[in-house]
């Protein structure tokens, strides 16, 4: 039998004490909780509050913007602002109030300054959907364009605006003056210009002017240098949609790439491109492998097109995408709307060369409760949190604000020494390396996934275990595993197998 003799029992007995100090606090918690989702808002909480946010959030500070595609005073949306701890709350502005607003407002709020700038799908003068600005204190609301279709201009935009000096740049996903194969106009969506006084709107691009072109963009653009770069849902020579450039005048228009040439390399991509380095990623709603989307990349000058991740190809994984990935250092995250445990949406990460794909969160779980579910748009990142939005769940199921912290958080391995080659050593901890970060792999632990942001409490997800454990830095090796409520001492050093004492069965085991 496996025996550690006198020099253990005195472990035995500090820990007993530990023990006692460790349970009366609050670290007991269940761990995807402790590290998990955090519903910030839900929405319908009062009379006249908006519902069903169809966008992403914008940060400000402390702030996050946003806006509802239903609810409010006079049901046609709202725009609204939330602390990044949920608190704070407030409905800035009611769509609809006034003959010839905007309805139904899509997509992210752009922030200049004080000024927030965005589009509605519907409303207007001419029921096409409007640009407008408001101040971040709700003040100074103003309708800066109403849309009016084909053939002079575009309509319903389902998307956001991006800024570019004092000029915003968008796109409507139909409306424009392309002429149609058989005659009359194709409808299939324009790319516009605007001061951001309202002035010297322009339209720079008719999709459909040339032969398979990209049709119906159900998203925003991104701007690299002084070129735009975009993508359509349909059109292009088998009708799945294009990768598009065009020159911030409009000129120089070019397909990139044409998607349905292969069913693995994805269909119909919804969203923005992300811009890092010289490649843009981007996400297909379908194609791929198993025919619920891709993750892909490509350069900006159209060359490298490769798929990072076929969606389906994980255990509950995500499924049938429909917003953009956000970049942070080499790591992208994402969500879908469909997928995941539930399948009510997952939150997922990828490395920037296609390594590391991990989903983060099904949503609809029950240690975390509140329902949230459908996410749409983009991710944004606050600290160690991933923010972000739900069409539908929430305490009143009409959608959610919710927060999902993300580790390793930057003060987990404060004190930490680089040893090279991702390879790091903590005076406590031992050697482990952070090549495939979430998880690290530990020298003689193995592969592990920390939850937390400071050495003062961590939890770890053990694959080998198949259980959650907790320590600190005060008390290792000795565990709390969550699974069966015992602690535990690891005999430091050994691995393959390693050794554990049980002291609720009294018992060493090893796995």
């Amino acid at each position: 039998m496996h025996n550690r003799g006198g020099e253990f029992q005195k472990r035995r007995l500090v820990l007993g004490i530990l023990v006692f100090t460790c349970l009366v606090g609050t670290f007991l918690k269940c761990p995807a909780c402790f590290a998990g989702c955090s519903i910030l808002y839900s929405f319908d909480s009062f009379a006249n509050d908006g519902i069903n946010p169809y966008g992403s959030l914008t940060p400000s500070g402390s702030t996050f913007y946003g806006v509802a595609e239903q609810g409010g005073a006079w049901g046609y949306g709202t725009i609204f602002q939330i602390n990044a701890n949920g608190s704070g709350y407030q409905v800035l502005y009611d769509f609809g109030g006034v003959t010839g607003d905007g309805a139904n407002p899509f997509g992210a709020l752009t922030l200049s300054g004080f000024t927030l700038y965005g589009m509605t799908s519907g409303g207007g003068v001419n029921g096409q959907g409007v640009i407008f600005k408001i101040n971040t204190d709700g003040s100074g609301y103003r309708v800066l364009h109403c849309f009016a279709g084909a053939p002079t201009d575009g309509a319903n935009p389902y998307g956001s605006l991006i800024i570019s000096g004092s000029m915003l740049y968008g796109m409507t996903r139909r409306g424009g003056g392309a002429v149609a194969w058989g005659g009359g106009y194709a409808n299939t969506g324009a790319i516009f210009r605007i001061n951001t006084d309202g002035s010297g709107y322009e339209v720079l691009y008719n999709f459909g002017s040339v032969g398979n072109d990209g049709a119906g963009p159900y998203g925003s653009l991104a701007l690299v240098g002084s070129t735009l770069y975009g993508m359509t849902a349909g059109g292009g020579n088998y009708q799945k949609g294009v990768i598009f450039r065009v020159n911030m005048d409009g000129s120089g228009y070019g397909v990139l790439y044409d998607f349905g040439g292969s069913r693995s390399n994805g269909a119909n991509p919804y969203g923005v491109l992300t811009f890092s380095g010289a490649t843009l990623y981007g996400m297909t709603n379908g194609g791929g492998l198993y025919g619920l989307g891709t993750i892909f990349q490509i350069n900006t000058d159209g060359s490298g097109y490769g798929v990072l991740h076929s969606f389906g190809s994980a255990a509950n994984d995500g499924a049938y995408p429909l917003g953009p990935i956000t970049a942070s250092g080499a790591t992208l995250y994402g969500m879908t709307p469909s997928g995941g445990s539930g399948n009510f949406g997952a939150i997922f990460q990828i490395n920037t060369d296609g390594t590391g794909y991990q989903l983060l969160y099904s949503f609809v779980n029950a240690c975390c409760g509140n329902n949230s579910a459908y996410p749409l748009g983009p991710l944004a990142v606050s600290g160690s949190n991933l923010c972000g939005t739900t069409v539908a769940g929430g305490a009143h199921g009409q959608g959610a604000v919710f927060s999902l912290a993300v580790s390793p958080a930057s003060g987990l391995w404060q004190g930490a020494t680089e040893l090279g080659g991702g390879w790091m050593w903590l005076d406590w901890f031992g050697y482990f390396n952070l090549n495939n970060s979430p998880w690290i792999n530990h020298l003689t632990l193995g592969w592990l996934y920390p939850y937390g942001t400071s050495t003062g409490s961590i939890w770890f997800w053990d694959p080998v275990m198949r259980s959650f454990w907790w320590t600190n830095q005060s008390i290792y090796p000795y565990l709390f595993r969550q699974s069966d409520g015992a602690w535990l001492f690891y005999e430091e050093g050994a691995s393959n197998p390693r050794w554990f004492y049980n002291f609720k069965t009294g018992l060493w085991e090893r796995d």
